[in-house]
């Protein structure tokens, strides 16, 4: 059985929500493709979501950037593993990393960068990719998510760094 055809029986496994046959199957591939970064980003994936372990699956996710550096899909993967985690300082260099990958999703990446300073507490640079990530979207919902996005680290910037007409007006209208 080639390649392609054990990479179809895993997706129906991960359709079908049997992951462990995924993982075998996928781990059958990498005996004879140790180098197939398709198959290490599915494992990260995998390990990730589904089993809860991810310290194999960033060692999956460096395998597939290792071995395919240009495929977007396997950045986005790792990007909110780390983001998931915490891990603010390898977020921000994996999300430079990526943004120089040919056919990145741009909206999705500026939007990830906004989450990143948005966390960090940098409003005004989240701000700033929300708005990258608005001139790249075409999808009407996505750019009001966007926008919500920005009203929230709008908020947030008023309330950390204690605007004072912001305050003025919420005890006004009796909101504080």
């Amino acid at each position: 059985m080639d390649i392609e055809e054990q990479l179809l029986k895993s997706e129906k496994a991960m359709r079908d929500e049997d992951y462990s046959l995924a993982k075998n199957i996928l781990y059958d591939i990498l005996e004879d493709s140790p180098e197939a970064a398709r198959v290490h980003n599915d494992l990260g994936w995998l390990f990730h979501r589904k089993f809860s372990d991810p310290v194999k699956a960033e060692t999956h996710y460096k395998f597939a950037i290792r071995f395919s550096s240009n495929n977007p899909a396997v950045y986005f993967n790792y990007i909110y593993m780390l983001r998931d985690q915490g891990r603010i300082e390898e977020l921000e260099s994996l999300l430079k990393l990526a943004e120089k990958v040919v056919g990145i999703n741009r909206s999705n990446l500026y939007d990830e960068f906004g989450s990143l300073y948005e966390i960090k507490g940098d409003y005004n640079k989240a701000i700033e990719n929300y708005k990258k990530a608005i001139t790249f979207s075409l999808n009407n919902e996505y750019i009001e998510d966007l926008r919500k996005h920005i009203r929230r680290c709008r908020d947030k910037k008023d309330f950390f760094n204690g605007n004072r007409i912001y305050k003025a007006l919420k005890v006004l209208i009796n909101k504080e």
